[in-house]
């Protein structure tokens, strides 16, 4: 049937009326001074003989602009913000022309009023584009990226990820180019705010939305961050070294070199504790420094190249190599029945040594404006070993009820393999498009596991012993094809369609051997724990999307129809297979409305669905914790989701404030939940394995029920006296999840308010402050049981001062002042940590920084952390290095590029 469908889609071509014959206009725009490519400078084409008949557009990432118009004599007009603009008058024939390179000079008469006026806003908006400049904002000479960036109006961290006017930000470029890929964490980290000549910010554009004119579903930002260098190459970066107390050191380094078509990046450090070198006036709100053993080292390599054709080709290599080894206690109090008022007290010891290797290659191809190719290569590699041992005891107030000595190691082995090749074409017909994509992946784990574990119980019938060895080995082949066309259905709409095949296959094989007991060798194999299955997953799903957008609104409607083809083979120690087919309609819809320049309202609803994998179907006994056994479910049937997402965001770039007002609603059919049975006596499982008394015994399960609402509203306002920034946000989420416990049904209900404020300085380099406070509170009840529910609340106050004094020190102070209520067993908890820093700037350039920093000087760092879940809340306990202090110096890598405005950075 989907074959069919498809067919039928793609005939509705033949109804879609011819254009008119165009002429293809292309070119190039450059800066005149640094020869780097200008994105989003304006293009605006007017008929000579029609001045009403004009075309326009902006350049891409790459400097380079297109436009479709009829022959005539057309004025060319190119301009961009703080440059004169050119004006040119031109033929246009038939054929294809190149109207060649435009190089835009700086005004300089605008530059000056600039700097003299001081109240000049510090954004400009230009077309979708907005323009900020860095100069405007004050930020300390060692500050990155990151810290200028979140001083500008509309920009926040929100749960470690960058936001920019409501949008999450998905890509970092720097001069247009690609810069660590889709990490802009990585990106902001590395670039220092001082090579920042002006941050440009605009919609997010996949490669196909930007090669086929149609629009993503999910809205999300781009940040162009073009750098201040006058020449074609620029060296910049640092070196650090540091030592601690306790034998304690870390070492960092970070290069870039930078040309007109190149980019290269290379990031190392080698460390044996996680505290940071310097204090940061942006992360005032840290974590506590661990007190287990660390050793770490990472590599990473990022390379940019631009070639004569607009070929692109972007590769990153990380590697990382670590060895850790923890001490830590846990203490889990469950809140419903039938366990209610137990405790499950946990002491474990565990070590790991772990090493990944990560290759990444883009490749973008354009031999021509109407062809592209797209080529991207992702291989990994993954060897790790690691130990642990446990001994876990619960109890019933003071009732004994078990225990479970745990000792377990194994050897892990991981390799993956991904490739993605997509062809782009423009068809005659302006916007009409024709792309094709195919896919590979290959995933491979091998595991070697050795387990030795003494369960004991109330009664010594249900005392038993462990001993067992397994090896297992996974795969995952996952291949897909697809081919989508697009039309323009006039010059405010477009059609899109496309069919997509996909196959999934896993295996999995895992050996279980226990010794003989006359040999003692490991030669019984444990059929209950062994097993070997394979799962297969075959979609044919066809699309049909509709795309409208005028100035006011932008709205899509689509749909996708879904054939999916389940098949479950059981081969050991079973031999029985099972098939499920889904025929399904996926409609999806977005909404925007630009209610003036600064506000929009965006409404988008989505309908997908997943499937269960092959550790959730694989009917194996696991016993790593004999007290909580577990096993698959080969019934498993595929879930269907329903997303509902409205934001709406409004700023005003002049005077920055900003509003931003997100709301989600999630709602799943045939959710994936967990089926637990507690054993109120010492019960047999698959009449092998004792789950002792108050133990647990779970199964994946499909059960109906599961919704998710969660909504934040963010306010941004300058505080002109204290020429600062606030920020307001205020977060609910309320979680409704099904479950199934000794075959009884009922609901866990939890609820978490989170309130954040955060006033950042815009003073001075020499002065710089942030004051942010954090409250939390969570309650979670399940309904049906018998239950208590537990209550948690917890505030966190923090301060972060960066002073420059007597020109060459700098003293930096970051404080938490920490509350912590355990409501529920009315658990109470303050602490005040204090982290002081001072350094001194050397060398006559100051490119040298001795630094001393003590972290936790009062001796009140918390070893605990809280966790909330269906039946039960856990408090985790863990080594922490308190009074801690580290030495280190710091050196800033500059080129001596003969250019002064280069030197001048410094």
């Amino acid at each position: 049937m989907p074959r069919y469908l498809f067919t039928l889609l793609f005939s509705l071509i033949s109804i879609i009326s011819s254009a008119q014959e165009h002429s293809l206009i292309k070119g190039r725009v450059f800066d005149s001074s640094s020869q780097y490519t200008m994105p989003g400078a304006s293009i605006v084409m007017i008929n000579q003989k029609d001045s009403l008949d004009y075309k326009g557009t902006i350049t891409d990432d790459k400097g380079d602009f297109y436009i479709k118009v009829k022959p005539g004599d057309y004025q060319l007009s190119i301009s961009f913000i703080g440059y004169k603009p050119i004006q040119k008058t031109i033929h246009i024939d038939k054929k294809t022309k190149d109207v060649g390179q435009f190089n835009l000079i700086e005004n300089e008469e605008m530059l000056g009023e600039i700097n003299i006026i001081e109240t000049l806003p510090p954004t400009k908006q230009k077309g979708d584009t907005t323009l900020f400049n860095p100069n405007a904002f004050k930020v300390n000479p060692d500050a990155n990226a990151e810290e200028l960036i979140t001083k500008m109006p509309g920009f926040y961290m929100l749960d470690g990820k960058l936001t920019a006017q409501g949008q999450t930000v998905r890509e970092v470029l720097v001069d247009g180019k690609k810069f660590f890929g889709k990490d802009v964490n990585q990106a902001l980290e590395t670039l220092p705010s001082d090579i920042i000549k002006r941050i440009e910010v605009y919609e997010y554009k996949s490669d196909k939305a930007k090669f086929s004119g149609f629009e993503d579903k999910i809205k999300s930002k781009t940040i162009n961050i073009v750098t201040r260098n006058k020449s074609q190459n620029m060296r910049f970066g640092s070196l650090a070294g540091g030592i601690g107390k306790s034998e304690k050191y870390a070492i960092k380094g970070k290069i870039n070199q930078f040309s007109e078509n190149t980019r290269f990046t290379l990031v190392g450090n080698s460390k044996n504790v996680n505290a940071p070198l310097h204090l940061s006036r942006n992360r005032t709100s840290r974590r506590s420094i661990d007190g287990n053993e660390l050793r770490q080292n990472n590599l990473g390599l990022n390379f940019n190249g631009k070639g004569k054709k607009e070929s692109e080709l972007s590769a990153n290599y990380r590697f990382t190599a670590n060895n850790t080894e923890n001490n830590n206690t846990s203490l889990s109090t469950y809140t419903a029945a039938p366990l209610e008022g137990q405790e499950l007290s946990t002491k474990t010891i565990s070590g790991n040594d772990q090493a990944n290797h990560n290759l990444n290659i883009d490749w973008d191809i354009r031999s021509n404006p109407k062809n592209q190719i797209m080529l991207s290569s992702n291989l990994s590699a993954s060897d790790s070993k690691s130990k642990r041992t446990s001994f876990s005891e619960t109890h019933l107030l003071d009732e004994f009820i078990n225990s479970n000595n745990n000792k377990t190691a194994s050897d892990n082995l991981s390799t993956s393999f991904n490739q993605v090749i997509m062809f782009s074409r423009r068809l005659n017909k302006e916007g009409r498009t024709l792309s094709v994509q195919a896919s590979y992946n290959r995933n491979e784990n091998k595991i070697n596991a050795d387990q030795k574990s003494e369960i004991k119980s109330q009664t010594n019938q249900g005392n038993q012993n462990i001993d067992q060895v397994s090896n297992q080995k996974t795969s995952s082949d996952d291949f897909s094809s697809g081919i989508s066309f697009n039309e323009k259905l006039g010059d405010k709409s477009r059609l899109a369609l496309a069919y997509r095949y996909s196959i999934n296959t896993e295996k999995s094989k895992k050996e279980s051997y226990n010794p003989d007991t006359t040999t003692k060798a490991y030669s019984q194999l444990d059929t209950l724990t062994s097993n070997q299955f394979e799962n297969s997953t075959t979609n044919n799903t066809s699309q049909i999307a509709y795309n409208y957008r005028n100035d006011k609104i932008s709205f899509m409607l689509g749909s996708d129809f879904e054939y999916t083809k389940l098949k479950n083979d059981e081969i050991f120690p079973n031999k029985r297979n099972m098939e499920k087919n889904y025929f399904t309609i996926l409609p999806s819809a977005s909404f925007s409305y630009y209610l003036n320049e600064n506000s929009m309202l965006n409404i988008y609803y989505r309908m997908g669905t997943s499937n269960p994998g092959v550790k959730q179907l694989q009917e194996i006994v696991n016993v790593s914790n004999p007290l909580f056994i577990s096993t698959g479910n080969s019934k498993l049937k595929q879930t269907q989701n329903h997303n509902v997402m409205l934001y709406y965001t409004s700023s005003n770039i002049e005077t920055g404030h900003f509003t931003t007002l997100n709301l989600s609603v999630n709602k799943s059919n045939r959710s994936i939940s967990q089926r637990t049975i507690v054993a109120s006596n010492d019960t047999l499982i698959n009449e092998k394995y004792i789950l002792p008394k108050g133990g647990q015994f779970s199964q994946p399960i499909n059960l109906n029920g599961q919704y998710n609402i969660s909504g934040r509203i963010t306010y941004g306002i300058p505080v002109t006296k204290l020429q600062s920034k606030l920020n307001i946000n205020v977060s609910a989420n309320y979680m409704h999840n099904p479950t199934l416990v000794n075959n009884k049904k009922s609901f866990s209900n939890s609820l978490n308010l989170n309130q954040g404020l955060k006033l950042g300085s815009n003073i001075s380099e020499k002065l710089d402050f942030t004051i942010s406070s954090r409250t939390r509170y969570s309650v979670s009840k399940n309904t049906n049981l018998k239950s208590s529910g537990s209550q948690y609340f917890s505030q966190t106050n923090s301060l972060g001062l960066y002073w420059n004094f007597l020109k060459n020190f700098i003293l930096k102070i970051n404080t938490n002042f920490e509350n912590k209520n355990n409501i529920s067993t009315h658990d109470i908890e303050n602490n005040w940590l204090i982290d002081v820093g001072i350094s001194s700037k050397v060398f006559k350039n100051k490119r040298g920084e001795i630094s001393f920093v003590a972290y936790d000087i009062l001796n009140q760092t918390s070893e605990r952390t809280h966790r909330v879940s269906d039946l039960f809340t856990t408090d985790n306990y863990s080594t922490k290095l308190n009074k801690f202090y580290m030495l280190s110096f710091t050196y800033k890598i500059r080129n001596r590029d003969k250019n002064p405005e280069i030197s001048d950075i410094d």
